[in-house]
């Protein structure tokens, strides 16, 4: 059986683009698989900016100001079955 490696990370907002890639480059130079980001203090219409070929957001929540914000961040060659999601409208569940 293959091991999942997970990270939990405040990141302190993702809203410049040289820190989205350096976020992204470091859990691809980590072999981290699954991520939960908190403090991402991104938009809900900027969510989809975090991303590569190697990463995708699975789930996500944001205020409607650039505060707060959380994560679920999945490697690409992973396999999950999202059974529900719940999100908070004040940006503080994923």
């Amino acid at each position: 059986m293959a091991s999942i490696k997970v990270l939990s990370w405040n990141v302190n907002g993702l809203n410049a683009r040289i820190k989205r890639t350096m976020c992204l480059d470091y859990l691809y130079r980590h072999h981290i698989d699954v991520a939960f980001i908190q403090e991402s203090k991104l938009q809900l219409s900027h969510v989809k900016r975090f991303a590569n070929r190697q990463y995708y957001t699975v789930a996500s929540s944001s205020f409607d100001s650039k505060s707060r914000g959380s994560l679920v961040v999945l490697k690409r060659n992973r396999s999950l079955s999202i059974l529900g999601k719940f999100s908070s409208s004040d940006g503080r569940i994923a």
